[in-house]
């Protein structure tokens, strides 16, 4: 049995899976998810591309797992900023369980990935999967 999940503003090539923040232009950044459904218990990877000619900042986790509009998983992490370079990508995986450590129920999911370009203007990316 396969989970579902969401993605922020995510662009998924592989999938032909285009979604678009309405603050940003699609070529702004891209978010991709290997499969649109993933098997219960199975690792979901998702990568972040800068494609932007400047730095992005971003936080070591900077996502949010959801179901709905309810967070299922929002990872705990220290409070650092990382810069992501023009043309690098960065990929998280979630092991599709809850905040409690438990696994998920199947069912349409979302991540929310959130961060900041160079001149300080805020973005979020959101995928469903």
């Amino acid at each position: 049995m396969r989970v579902c999940s969401t993605l922020l503003v995510l662009f998924a090539s592989t999938l032909g899976v285009h979604a678009q923040n309405a603050s940003q232009p699609p070529e702004s950044a891209a978010l991709h998810v290997k499969y649109p459904f993933f098997y219960l218990g199975e690792s979901v990877s998702f990568t972040l591309v800068n494609n932007t000619n400047d730095f992005m900042q971003i936080g070591v986790a900077p996502y949010q797992i959801k179901k709905g509009t309810s967070t299922v998983y929002a990872p705990i992490s220290i409070l650092i900023v990382v810069p992501l370079a023009p043309g690098a990508s960065k990929t998280w995986t979630w092991n599709q369980k809850n905040g409690n450590g438990q696994q998920v129920s199947p069912g349409p999911y979302s991540v929310v990935l959130t961060g900041s370009f160079a001149g300080g203007q805020a973005f979020t990316k959101t995928q469903a999967f």
